[in-house]
């Protein structure tokens, strides 16, 4: 299980609703799915999975009251579909600490149509068990 927040903004072409040109919006993932670990060597390990699970997209943050994100072409805010497809490298820095990198080809489904969405995330891993010889 895995949980991922995007937090930025967005383009809104002029209007006369008084929307903001670039409104805050953000994105909640939560997935769920297998991990595989293709190879590990003693410096090293890199693997793929395949995430699925839900977004909740929340696109009116800076829109005026009574003004729904659908009336500037953005969608309103709403629970959807939503995936990952990706892989991973950890350089190990000790048995027990490492460095990960992650990419991923991240699908979402609001509306009538699926958004292509890249990820990308650093971090630091830290293994609780060892690998016994």
């Amino acid at each position: 299980m895995g949980y991922r927040g995007l937090h930025g903004t967005m383009t809104v072409f002029s209007n006369p609703f008084g929307v903001p040109p670039n409104p805050a919006m953000s994105e909640n993932l939560v997935l769920f799915g297998p991990t595989f670990r293709i190879f590990r060597r003693e410096t090293w390990a890199a693997g793929v999975h395949v995430l699925v699970g839900s977004t909740y997209g929340d696109f009116d943050k800076d829109f005026p009251s009574g003004v729904e994100p659908n009336a500037v072409n953005i969608y309103n805010d709403k629970l959807a579909f939503a995936g990952a497809i990706g892989g991973w490298f950890d350089h190990n820095l000790s048995p027990k600490l490492s460095v990960r990198v992650i990419t991923d080809y991240q699908p979402t489904h609001y509306g009538y149509g699926t958004q292509s969405e890249f990820a990308g995330s650093i971090g630091i891993v830290y293994k609780l068990g060892t690998l016994k010889k």
